[in-house]
């Protein structure tokens, strides 16, 4: 019994791999972001990035844990509440940091580069709302970088995107966000 529901546990991430390696192979040629998660028990977690997270976030609370399937890599992932404020922080699979998103409201960036952001999703929608923003930082690199998922309309209908751009406000890449049609909100 217990090798049939190895076998089937296999079948299911195997089944998850394919699907988002069929998506990502359809959709690389226009920049959309095809990515799957999957919530992990904590002993699942590399122990190296854990080790890191209780020494860097001592009394975290809220922790879920997860595993995330993109086009070429499967990396790990931490969600959890810190001090009254929502972190995710992204492990490579061996456990080594990726990032640091830091939940931020859109409304308390500075006034100069939230005025270029609205400016840049006023040119790309005819109506949009933040559904997300977070700060984000990334090893090696010294300024941080705003990751804002927005929801709107374009001439295309409702659609959802991913936006980054550098504390100046400066717009540096943008990713359409792919999910199933039973799974996104319309705006």
């Amino acid at each position: 019994m217990i090798k049939l529901f190895e076998k089937y546990k296999l079948f299911k991430v195997e089944a998850v791999c394919t699907a988002v390696c069929i998506l990502v192979f359809n959709t690389s040629i226009f920049s959309q972001k095809v990515e799957v998660e999957k919530r992990i028990h904590r002993s699942e977690f590399p122990s190296s990035a854990l080790q890191w997270l209780e020494a860097e976030y001592p009394a975290l609370h809220k922790d879920r844990y997860f595993m995330e399937y993109t086009a070429d890599t499967t990396n790990f992932e931490a969600k959890f509440c810190w001090e009254k404020v929502h972190y995710s922080i992204e492990f490579l699979s061996d456990g080594r940091l990726k990032d640091i998103e830091k939940q931020v409201k859109f409304s308390l960036i500075p006034t100069s580069p939230k005025k270029i952001m609205e400016e840049h999703f006023d040119a790309d929608f005819k109506k949009w709302k933040v559904s997300r923003c977070q700060e984000q930082w990334v090893p090696g690199r010294i300024e941080k970088w705003y990751e804002i998922v927005v929801k709107g309309r374009d001439e295309t209908g409702a659609v959802k995107y991913e936006y980054h751009f550098d504390e100046s406000g400066r717009f540096l890449e943008r990713q359409e966000i792919v999910l199933p049609s039973s799974l996104i909100n319309q705006y």
